[in-house]
């Protein structure tokens, strides 16, 4: 039994020498392969805008060349694409998913216009901007960003979805950190928990130009303290750094040519030293990559592929620095299999909640809610909820949370009521220049009072003065949460001047005073569709100014009328319709029981459809104004003539009883200069136009007079501005400046 006991310890320790020696002389490829025993390795991508797409192009050649990362730190569009890789998301995912995206659109929170209601859709088609001035405790309320990012953070939102709801940086297959700025204190702050998405949304927000994120601290983009956080890489573990600066570089001495350059050149300088700061942390070991981008700028989203093959050549010219952080095909493979996230699919949701902090109700909110518990969720239908109660414009932020909560998907749609209040103004202007001895002009100011209560109600209130003096009033109430039906008072006041021509000689000249009190009921069918009617009181007064008054006589008109109305309106564009279809059709009955002298009626109608196909827009729109029954007062009579009314002719030289007017549009953009990411497109087209007025109606197939108009046309905030010479059959001509709406 000893015997047999020494000899069983001898083998034992015979075999654990030579295991020993063994693996001191040949350690096994996994265990080059732990993370533990080789560097942990940390990369840090800058922000810069649309230039921060040569990130992808870098970590196209880090998978190519098997170096596997184990933190990432970003700033602004840094934190966009690490964040995103951090996530699960391939370099051939991320190149999609950025390139897909319409920045443009990105930068521009308003809701399309064919998700707005009908309401909201009437702002547009007079001559007042979509420029509004909040007016909030007895003062004039300056926004704190130009757009709130509601399609940013809705983009951030879905790109950071997966089946357990919103991606959170503590559960991320790469441990991640997002740096901002405290708008406050100037310090960096960095995110290491919480939804990836608001952290990506706080890091990207642009001074000025988005609106800052407030929760315990303000925060803006992270450029300002801290656009290389190399530190915060090192702080998080890493012992080796691959830094990735894609910041715009300071101008030359020959740039810089101009006090705005000057300007933004110093003003850059307190960035550029702390940047230097945070490059110097680098050791011997470190690799900085610095694509030379050139011309490409923050905002040149459309070259963002150029940008990509740009930041994937500097990778390569580093390949021999980059090599000493590659691994064998297995290790990668085990890192990869670790950072890829698995095909998305969309959870089922088992709750939704409404967290309303409006002055509407909860009822309103739900009832623009398309989502159903018990059902997976549609990322379509998901944002057109977000864009129907968005396109309200009684919020100033709608966005989505979804997260896991006792094994229950909850989603919840969060609303926050305006930041400027209830009130605001809108202006407007609009011009009309023959280029020759006319020249007519609207002026306005509009208040609107909304939401008033909490169903949505709303008290518009205008002035305008120029060409017609108007002053109006009106409270539009829905009686239901969908806003399906409504009640609409109001008043009106207007004052005008009426010329009588013949043969388009004005031979007359009327001041016309219009009082209109009325009432009207209405249903909306859907977005796009209103009808409505109602009853009012009109009293009407025509004074002559020029005239041979043996012929034209003053006079004057009251009492009461039926009114109805039909409006369709799905364009998607008010001032160059790409797509969709519009048309007014209105009835006046002035009635002998309710006090006129003698019954009749009238009825004014406009309608159009567009479409574009590679690229050319084509249109088609007429306008029809008749007087049925009743003697041809002065102050009812119709004209035409004026821009996109028969263009070749003098503006309202030609009147009748019955005007109309029917026109083929064709346009197509051919320049979109940018200011950031905020387009204004330029159009060359033409009208072809043909039309009349006259004193019977059996006239109407005879004497149809023809014109065209080549025009320069760009949509500015202002409104539609156009550059146009007509011509008019009979050899009539003209030049036109016209700023505002045409319809």
């Amino acid at each position: 039994m000893k015997s047999s006991w020494a000899a069983t310890l001898c083998a034992g320790m015979i075999a654990l020498c030579v295991c020993a020696a063994s693996a001191q002389s040949d350690p096994a490829p996994e265990a080059r392969g732990n993370p533990s025993e080789r560097p942990r390795l940390g990369l840090v991508l800058s922000g810069g805008g649309a230039r921060g797409a040569a990130h992808i192009g870098v970590l196209e050649v880090l998978e190519e060349m098997r170096i596997p990362v184990d933190v990432i730190t970003g700033t602004s569009m840094g934190s966009v694409v690490g964040g995103l890789y951090a996530a699960g998301l391939s370099p051939e995912e991320l190149g999609d998913a950025i390139q897909g995206i319409d920045w443009v659109a990105v930068f521009d929170d308003k809701t399309d216009r064919q998700d707005l209601t009908i309401r909201r859709k009437e702002d547009d088609r007079n001559f007042l901007t979509n420029l509004r001035v909040g007016f909030k405790d007895w003062s004039f309320f300056i926004p704190s960003g130009i757009v709130e990012g509601q399609k940013l953070d809705f983009l951030l939102r879905t790109l950071t979805l997966d089946e357990n709801g919103l991606a959170r940086i503590e559960n991320l297959p790469i441990p991640f950190r997002a740096v901002a700025t405290d708008i406050v204190t100037g310090e960096a702050v960095v995110f290491s928990a919480g939804e990836l998405a608001v952290a990506q949304r706080a890091s990207m927000s642009i001074p000025a130009a988005f609106s800052p994120i407030a929760g315990e601290r303000v925060l803006v983009d992270g450029y300002v303290a801290n656009n290389l956080p190399i530190d915060v890489a090192q702080e998080l573990g890493a012992d080796a750094v691959i830094a990735v600066d894609i910041s715009t570089p300071l101008a030359s001495l020959e740039e810089l040519d101009n006090a705005v350059a000057i300007s933004g050149q110093v003003s850059t300088f307190p960035l550029q030293e702390q940047q230097a700061r945070q490059i110097e942390r680098l050791a011997d070991g470190d690799v900085l990559l610095t694509p030379d981008l050139g011309d490409i700028a923050a905002a040149s989203f459309q070259r963002m592929e150029e940008a990509i093959a740009i930041g994937r050549r500097t990778a390569l010219a580093a390949a021999e620095q980059l090599s000493r952080h590659s691994v064998s095909e297995a290790e990668y493979a085990a890192w990869r299999e670790t950072q890829r996230r698995p095909p998305v699919r969309m959870p089922v949701v088992d709750e939704i909640r409404i967290d309303n902090r409006s002055l509407l109700t909860d009822s309103v909110v739900w009832a623009r809610i398309g989502t159903r518990e018990g059902e997976r969720l549609d990322l379509d239908q998901l944002s057109d909820d977000l864009s129907r109660l968005f396109g309200m414009d009684a919020f100033e932020r709608v966005r989505f949370d979804l997260h896991r909560e006792d094994e229950r998907i909850v989603l919840i749609y969060e609303v926050q009521k305006r930041a400027r209040g209830a009130h605001y103004y809108r202006v407007g202007l609009n011009l009309e220049s023959d280029i020759g001895d006319e020249a007519v002009y609207n002026i306005a100011v509009q208040h609107v009072w909304f939401p008033l209560n909490g169903w949505g109600g709303e008290m518009r209130n205008e002035f305008q003065f120029g060409d017609v003096l108007r002053l109006s009033s009106e409270f539009f109430q829905p009686v239901d949460p969908w806003g399906w039906f409504f009640a609409l008072p109001r008043v009106s006041f207007e004052r005008r001047d009426v010329d009588v021509f013949v043969r388009r000689n004005r031979v007359a000249r009327f001041d016309v005073d219009q009082s209109v009190a009325s009432f009207e009921a209405g249903v909306n069918l859907g977005r796009d569709v209103q009808v409505r009617g109602g009853i009012g009181y009109v009293d009407a007064d025509a004074s002559r100014k020029i005239g041979d008054p043996l012929v034209f006589r003053s006079g004057s008109i009251h009492g009461g009328v039926y009114q109805a109305a039909f409006e369709y309106d799905n364009l998607d564009n008010a001032s160059f319709p790409n797509y969709g279809g519009f048309a007014l059709a209105e009835i006046t009955m002035f009635r002998e029981e309710l006090g006129f002298d003698e019954s009749f009626e009238e009825v004014t109608s406009v309608g159009a459809i567009f479409h574009t196909w590679w690229g050319n827009t084509l249109g088609l729109r007429f306008s029809y104004d008749t007087a049925i029954g009743g003697r041809g007062r002065v102050e009812r009579l119709n004209t035409v003539g004026g821009f996109l009314r028969l263009s070749g002719f003098d503006r309202g030289s030609i009147t009748g009883r019955h005007a109309g007017v029917g026109q083929v549009l064709a346009y197509r953009r051919i320049a979109s200069p940018a200011v950031f990411a905020w387009e204004f497109p330029v159009y060359v087209g033409g009208a072809f136009e043909a039309g009349n007025a006259w004193r019977r109606r059996s006239d109407l197939e005879n004497d149809l007079l023809l014109s065209m108009a080549p025009f320069f046309g760009v949509e500015t905030p202002l409104g539609p501005f156009y550059l146009a010479y007509a011509y008019g059959e009979g050899g009539h001509h003209q030049g036109y400046l016209f700023l505002g709406q045409s319809f």
